[in-house]
């Protein structure tokens, strides 16, 4: 035995991810999910202002629905969910 130790003949690999890296993959993932929301929300907003989309009875309700304020908070917080990073 030149100096290493023997298991029985198993050698031990370690993961090629790690929990952490994992974690933050996924957490990304749905930061890039959040982030097409808000994109999908803005754009459906442009083109019901343009008058070429209508899909709930009154103009108050689609504003609520699919504003840019929604749209614009869904961004950020896909932006930030992408950025940050944890460890």
């Amino acid at each position: 035995m030149t100096g290493q130790k023997r298991d029985g003949g198993r050698r031990r690999t370690r993961a090629l991810y790690t929990e952490e890296y994992k974690r933050e993959r996924r957490r990304q993932g749905r930061g890039w999910v959040v982030l097409t929301a808000g994109v999908v929300i803005g754009s459906t907003h442009v083109i019901t202002h343009l008058g070429q989309l209508r899909f709930l009875p009154s103009t108050g309700w689609q504003d609520l629905a699919v504003g840019y304020p929604m749209a614009m908070i869904l961004a950020l917080i896909g932006f930030m969910m992408i950025a940050t990073r944890t460890g």
